[in-house]
C-alpha cells in the first residue's frame, strides 16, 4: 500500500485519533525542509503532533521540544550514524529522543537523551496496518532502552 498523502493523513487523524493519543507529524522522507514545513503547518491548523527530525532538518527541535523522533538513521552506515548522534546528542539538549528504526541497545548507551527506539523496516512500512499485524511481521514495535522509560504525555 502506498504512503498516504498529507491531506489523507490529516483526515485519518481527524477520524481515528483521540485527544489523549500521541501521533507523529507528517514526514517527507526525502526532504527535511518539507518535514519542517509540515510540522509548522500541522500546528497552525491546531494539531499537536510529535516532531520528527531528519538529517539536515531543524536541529532546534532538540532544544525546544520535550520529545523528538529522529529519522534517517537507517540510511546511514554505522560510522556516519555514530558521528551524527554524537554531534546532536552529546550536547546539552532539552528533548528526550526516540531513534526511529533503531532497537539495538548499544546505540542508546552513550546518550542520556536517547530513551527509546523501535524496530521498523521502511521498505515495507504501511501506515494503515493494525499494530497486531506489524507485531507478527516485525516483532515488538516500541522498545524502550531502560526500565525507567520516560512516558510522554501530550
Amino acid at each position: 500500500m502506498e504512503r498516504p498523502d498529507y491531506q489523507s493523513y490529516l483526515s485519518y487523524i481527524d477520524a481515528h485519533v483521540l485527544s489523549q493519543h500521541s501521533y507523529l507529524q507528517y514526514d517527507d522522507f526525502r526532504d527535511p525542509n518539507a518535514t519542517t514545513w509540515y510540522l509548522k503547518d500541522m500546528r497552525q491548523r491546531g494539531y499537536n503532533p510529535l516532531p520528527i527530525l531528519q538529517p539536515g532538518g531543524n536541529n532546534m527541535l532538540l532544544h525546544t521540544e520535550d520529545i523528538v523522533f529522529m529519522s534517517g538513521l537507517l540510511q546511514m552506515d554505522d560510522m556516519e550514524r555514530s558521528v551524527y548522534l554524537d554531534k546532536h546528542l552529546m550536547v546539552g539538549i532539552r528533548a528526550k529522543v526516540h531513534l526511529l528504526g533503531i532497537k539495538d541497545t548499544h546505540w542508546f548507551a552513550p546518550y542520556a537523551a536517547a530513551i527509546q527506539g523501535d524496530h521498523s523496516f521502511r521498505g515495507d512500512h504501511s501506515f494503515w496496518r493494525h499494530r497486531r499485524e506489524r507485531s507478527v511481521e516485525f516483532g515488538e514495535q516500541w522498545i524502550p532502552y531502560s526500565p525507567t522509560l520516560y512516558r510522554y504525555r501530550a
